[in-house]
């Protein structure tokens, strides 16, 4: 009995240091040392280990609620070690003479003893069991959520970011331009005629361009470049760390590939494209006018073609 009763004990307390346990941080390890120190205290004050005078030993008693609390919240790991740290406590207690269960003879110490530990063990195993559903629900929930972030954040048809987070990104590269003195482009890239396409093809078939655009330009920009849909047949880029020169690459290649892509259609799909690059002057809505300004210069000459906006904002 008293092997069985060492197993259960100890077996939890070594498994759950065995393996990684997750969102073990700095704040779990200091409710983990407070709660272990917590309980030795109390155990200490229930097998008369330790002895203190009313009323502080009714305020100790008091914090037990605080206890079953952060033994709730916290992981495997913090609540069998205080299984641990209590029980083994009881053991050196009773086996000392000192506590609750010290009886006429040893046979009834030791059978209190062990239903003592056997009622803690099976308490603080609910406890572990509510505390692992608890976390498994909050990292479903977790996930459910970065999804639904997700969702919210991409363009349902194309999977690229939608306007609102493009408006994020523009508004941190501004930043980041006025702290770093790092330049951002932007271009604006519009599918050139795409009305007709749509009124002589269908919408499914303009739908399909769409995302075969979209799959287009992020294989043509770089990593740290971000791309999204600003509505309709209109796409923008948003160009990190980079110059006039480069904001041109980027526009001829963007060019160069659409014109050479199959799109499955008996007339070319081309663009137009606008692109500028952000002053530390620059507010979101003058980039954005700018870039606007210079897609109008290449739809003005003639479409499928990219035009460049580089002075200050007005």
């Amino acid at each position: 009995m008293g092997d069985r009763v060492g197993v259960l004990i100890f077996t939890p307390f070594v498994l759950s240091w065995l393996y990684a346990e997750p969102r073990f941080n700095t704040s779990a390890k200091l409710a983990l040392l407070g709660a272990t120190l917590y309980s030795l205290l109390l155990a200490a004050l229930v097998f008369d280990v330790l002895q203190v005078k009313w009323p502080l030993d009714y305020g100790i008693s008091a914090l037990v609620p605080f206890l079953v609390a952060i033994l709730f919240r916290y992981g495997q790991r913090l609540i069998f070690t205080v299984q641990v740290a209590v029980l083994s406590l009881a053991v050196i207690a009773t086996c000392s003479g000192s506590g609750p269960f010290v009886a006429a003879t040893t046979w009834e110490s030791l059978i209190q003893l062990q239903s003592f530990t056997a009622a803690i063990s099976i308490i603080l195993f609910l406890v572990a069991i509510l505390n692992l559903e608890k976390s498994s629900n909050e990292a479903y929930l977790e996930k459910r959520t970065k999804e639904l972030e997700e969702l919210y954040r991409k363009d349902a048809l194309t999977g690229l970011w939608n306007r609102y987070r493009i408006e994020e990104f523009l508004h941190l590269e501004l930043e980041r331009l006025k702290r770093d003195h790092m330049q951002f482009g932007v271009f604006f890239i519009d599918i050139d005629d795409f009305k007709i396409i749509n009124d002589t093809h269908g919408h499914l078939e303009g739908d399909r361009i769409l995302c075969e655009l979209s799959e287009l330009i992020l294989h043509n920009v770089r990593e740290i470049d971000v791309a999204g849909r600003r509505g309709g047949e209109e796409f923008i880029i948003i160009s990190s760390n980079t110059n006039q020169n480069n904001i041109r690459v980027i526009a001829n290649k963007l060019l160069s590939e659409v014109r050479k892509n199959d799109f499955g259609l008996p007339e070319k799909v081309t663009i137009s494209i606008g692109g500028t690059i952000g002053q530390h002057d620059d507010t979101e809505l003058s980039i954005i006018n700018k870039a606007d300004q210079a897609l109008y210069e290449s739809k003005y000459c003639g479409k499928n073609t990219a035009s460049f906006e580089f002075t200050k904002p007005r």
